[in-house]
């Protein structure tokens, strides 16, 4: 559509100049930015109406269903050929970790709270929160406040029982009531940002349609997001304390303390020694700080029956499960291997299932036998068996396929986690270009500008002064334009929300205001030279295309996305792709009528359209149209920074070409995890070992 649009503006003034007088014929061309402009306006608010508000209610019931959708479709990826989960059970924490039981209660009572319901007593101290696996729910039930604390080691399965837990809740949801939502500590910097802007933040991310306003807003600033946690409608999960810097956690534990509105209930999951580090800061010279109104579980290491169990249940038949029987009588033995302890953690007993033992349909040929786990002489410690599972987690998920290209890939990538981003676990495709070197973006940047604008200002040059000193102007023109564009230009921190528009007044008052001050400008430049017939013309004209076109494209905001889908790492792409080309496509359109409009008036200043002007109109108008596109794209949108960080790092083997395939294939494999809208390693733990 846009390259017809310009097609036809270029064609009808091309005629225009050809056929009528330079003062008539300047108006009329101001009329035709103003029809291309209008024509661009209309289909880009054809296509991104907005839709009808919902109430908070309904609002609440479509992010419930996208919210299952998201943690059923991922808990069951995750279990595909480890069809039977490991037990999860937990005991009381260490009570120097929580407040006193009775000062629980007494908050509770408060009158913030739902008072105690007779089918769901409360504990009457913390002994009665042990339990194992489903009864995750009840416990939550009986803590008076609702806000509990998930500890464990590493690899203890603290992320998958959380998990459970909200598909346990969002099962036996109400309509309109409270949605249990999972959050990745990890992205929050609790020192620079308040805990209600990172969660509205966080929501919006991963469903764009929170951003709309809300039904019963009261100002411009409050949208759906922040309605549904002001209402409690929201019940945050938030997964991975310890995923935050050590002189972090204990500041964030205070803000969320502190920030957590009374009757907000929580869960919150984190690595037991770092809760405890975080709760007592001496190491960092802080004050202890227990998060209020919380009572906190540890969970428990796996027994030997438990991972014996597991492993006899695995698929494949009586000739798979035999492979394990030294390994599994290991387990009682009096002086038990280093692997035995090892696979007290589901997640080291989940890659020993994965390296050991082959997928459905696959042959054994090929697939190491686990008795090589008790090999005294390659696995003398704990250390060194839970190093070869992690090295040798990647070749197994790969197998029978060659696996070095996607282990060197996964190896940078995780790098990329550790040395660019400070060691977060999200792994967010709009942070590619983080991993690429900047002075690349920076002369791609120079060279896109500086030869675009040196072009069409050498053009000008020569039609003005001669082809004597055009090229030097050009190359100068081009040097300085390139330069600024590069020193204000550089790649977002996030990607665009989305592409659905409603009307913003206050940029459609930027707009008039601009088009006025453009339009008196460009009249009363026209009518001194041609008099005040063609400065009114051509001032009304150029006036109105310049307003419409910055009103369009700066009056328009993103408005609400479908909320029954929660968005996906590709679908956040595609979203910020459409934006790239809609921004681009209505910035262009600025460029177009702006640089035509001004040029077309600079040379019949100059002379008029003889001796090549029409050639430098024609360049102007397709300069300012390829700088717009460029500024309203990488201005708004990550996706064209992302395709440069894509091309420098695939060129040099770092990533795959098809990078989001790659990711998704590494998602269905169960090398990553998807979290929203990014994807996570498995662990942070293969995370790091990757990166060393």
């Amino acid at each position: 559509m846009a390259v017809g649009l310009a097609v036809l503006a270029v064609a009808v003034t091309v005629v225009v100049w050809r056929t009528w007088d330079d003062a008539l014929s300047a108006g009329v061309t101001g009329g035709i930015g103003l029809a291309v402009t209008v024509a661009g306006g209309w289909v880009a608010w054809a296509a991104y109406r907005k839709p009808p508000d919902l109430d908070l209610a309904t609002v609440a019931d479509q992010i419930a269903d996208a919210v299952f959708k998201q943690w059923d479709g991922e808990l069951r990826r995750r279990q595909i050929g480890d069809p039977h989960p490991l037990p999860v059970a937990w005991d009381p924490a260490d009570a120097a970790l929580t407040e006193e039981w009775s000062s629980i209660r007494q908050q509770a009572a408060s009158g913030a709270w739902p008072p105690e319901a007779p089918e769901r007593p409360w504990a009457t101290g913390p002994a009665q929160l042990a339990g194992r696996d489903k009864k995750i729910i009840d416990v939550l039930d009986r803590i008076p406040t609702g806000r509990l604390v998930i500890l464990g080691e590493p690899g203890a399965g603290k992320t998958v029982l959380a998990v459970r837990l909200l598909l346990a809740l969002l099962a036996r949801r109400a309509p309109g009531g409270p949605v249990p939502v999972l959050l990745s500590l990890a992205s929050w910097n609790p020192a620079d940002q308040d805990l209600a802007a990172w969660l509205e933040a966080s929501l919006i991310r991963n469903h764009s349609g929170l951003e709309a306003p809300a039904p019963d807003a009261t100002g411009e600033d409050r949208n759906r997001a922040r309605a549904l946690l002001d209402r409690r409608l929201l019940l945050p999960i938030l997964d991975g304390l310890d995923e935050l810097p050590p002189a972090l956690r204990a500041t964030a534990l205070a803000k969320i303390s502190e920030m957590l509105p009374d009757g907000q209930g929580l869960v919150l999951t984190c690595r037991k020694q770092a809760f405890r580090w975080a709760v007592r800061p001496s190491y960092w010279g802080g004050a202890e700080s227990k998060l209020k109104g919380a009572a906190a579980v540890v969970l428990r290491p796996l027994t030997p029956d438990d991972v014996a169990d597991y492993f006899r249940k695995a698929p494949g038949g009586p000739v798979v499960t035999a492979r394990w029987d030294e390994v599994v009588a290991s387990f009682t033995a009096t002086s038990p291997p280093p692997v035995a302890r090892v696979l007290t953690t589901p997640l080291m007993a989940s890659l020993a299932h994965t390296v050991y033992n082959p997928r459905r349909g696959e042959s054994l040929r090929g697939v190491p036998e686990p008795v090589d786990l008790l090999d005294p002489a390659r696995f003398p410690t704990v250390a060194k068996v839970r190093e070869h599972l992690l090295d040798e987690f990647i070749p197994a998920a790969y197998r029978p396929h060659p696996h070095r290209g996607a282990q060197r890939r996964l190896r940078f990538l995780a790098r990329h986690l550790e040395e660019h981003l400070h060691g977060t676990p999200d792994l967010a495709w709009w942070q590619l270009p983080a991993a690429a070197p900047r002075p690349f973006f920076d002369l791609t940047v120079r060279i896109a500008f500086g030869l675009t604008f040196g072009l069409a200002m050498g053009c000008l040059a020569r039609l003005m002064f001669g082809p004597q000193i055009a090229p030097e102007l050009g190359v100068i023109a081009g040097l300085v334009a390139g330069d600024r564009f590069a020193r204000v230009c550089g790649p977002r921190a996030e990607p665009s929300r989305g592409v659905r528009w409603q009307p913003n007044p206050t940029g459609f008052r930027i707009g008039r205001v601009g088009g006025l001050a453009y339009g008196l400008g460009y009249g009363l430049t026209a009518g001194f030279a041609y008099g005040p017939v063609a400065g009114l013309a051509c001032g009304l004209a150029a006036g109105l295309a310049y307003g419409l076109t910055v009103g369009f494209t700066f009056g328009l905001t993103g408005a609400a996305a479908d909320l029954r889908t929660a968005a996906s790492p590709q679908a956040v792409l595609e979203r910020d792709r459409r934006a790239f080309r809609i921004l681009g496509f209505t910035q262009g359109l600025s460029g177009t009528v702006t640089y035509g409009l001004g040029g077309g008036l600079m040379i019949l200043l100059v002379g008029g359209y003889a001796d090549g002007g029409l050639t430098v109109a024609l360049v102007f108008v397709l300069a300012g149209g390829f700088m717009g596109v460029l500024t309203g794209g990488l201005s708004q949108a990550v996706w064209g920074w992302f395709a440069l960080a894509r091309l420098r790092l695939a060129a040099s083997g770092q990533v795959s070409w098809r990078f989001m395939g790659f990711l998704a294939d590494a998602h269905e494999r169960g090398v990553l995890r998807q979290v929203g809208a990014v994807y996570q390693f498995r662990h942070v733990e293969l995370q790091r070992r990757l990166a060393r």
